[in-house]
């Protein structure tokens, strides 16, 4: 018998909780089409955190506008440097 947990064990009545990562870099427009189709999705056992890393145009404020009148609930983080797309993912 084994010490490990079965999938359906640890994933809950619902599945797995799933995260999503949305990197934004300078293109609003595609994030919040992006955070459009997330909140469209049927799976409910899911999360999604939109990272702006370090946009130099109004991206940052276009996202915030945007979650704060999206009835879909979404952390946003906004980095100070631009750290590229592995350090946005992580």
């Amino acid at each position: 018998m084994s010490d490990r947990q079965s999938f359906s064990e640890v994933s809950g009545p619902n599945g797995p909780m799933v995260t999503i990562v949305c990197l934004n870099y300078n293109n609003a427009a595609d994030t919040i089409s992006c955070i459009e189709s997330v909140a469209c999705l049927d799976y409910e056992n899911c999360r999604l955190v939109v990272v702006d890393n370090a946009s130099t145009d109004d991206s940052q404020q276009q996202l915030l506008a945007f979650q704060s009148q999206s009835s879909y609930s979404f952390e946003l983080l906004l980095s100070e440097v631009n750290g590229g797309y592995s350090a946005g993912n992580n």
